[in-house]
């Protein structure tokens, strides 16, 4: 059984980020013997130095996967804020290339935060109890700056607020896949990755 060791940045993510790799795995790529192991938690701040930090965080992924699992993968999800996806992706190959591991090393950003992918399929979660009724799906969601903020206000019903650590594994159940996959080129970068598995 091959084995994913997720890094991610946020509290919310350590959670949610497991529950949407088994959903596009099982759903979307029709894998359903692909373990996820508990996530790594590193501040987006260390992640985007690509140094010392990152690189301990890999080692230990690196170790947690087994020396069979050839196709084990280790991927870093964060999200891209204000940063160019293709500079920080550069970056990441730059880093790879001093450094040698003994799985895959994945690079994902979320343009530009990961709420982007919820907003994008806002229509699909109208049965959920917190959901407005007629809660609108972001044509363009990976535009928006405050994808949190446009989440609270224009998807959950009034005076409904949103917490990551609470909210986003339970919204990320709700993701429509082929919607998010359609319209948010970051959701598309995450498939493409997973299919490395394959």
């Amino acid at each position: 059984m091959s084995t994913i060791f997720p890094i991610v940045e946020g509290h919310g993510e350590v959670e949610a980020v497991p529950l949407l790799l088994r959903k596009i795995l099982h759903e979307r790529l029709n894998l359903f013997d692909i373990k996820i192991a508990q996530p790594y938690r590193m501040p987006r701040s260390k992640i985007s130095k690509f140094g010392p930090d990152l690189l301990k965080a890999i080692k230990l992924g690196h170790l947690k996967l087994s020396a069979e699992d050839t196709n084990g993968m280790i991927l870093i999800l964060a999200d891209a804020d204000d940063d160019c996806p293709s500079d920080m992706h550069e970056k990441f190959t730059q880093f790879l290339g001093l450094n040698e591991f003994g799985h895959l090393v994945s690079f994902v950003l979320a343009n530009r935060e990961y709420e982007a992918w919820l907003i994008a399929c806002g229509e699909s979660m109208r049965g959920h109890q917190s959901v407005r009724p007629d809660a609108p799906s972001h044509p363009n969601p990976e535009s928006i700056r405050g994808a949190k903020e446009y989440f609270e206000k224009e998807i959950l019903l009034e005076n409904t607020s949103y917490s990551e650590t609470v909210d986003q594994v339970k919204f990320s159940a709700q993701i429509h896949l082929e919607i998010v996959y359609e319209k948010c080129r970051s959701f598309r970068k995450l498939v493409s990755e997973l299919e490395k598995i394959i």
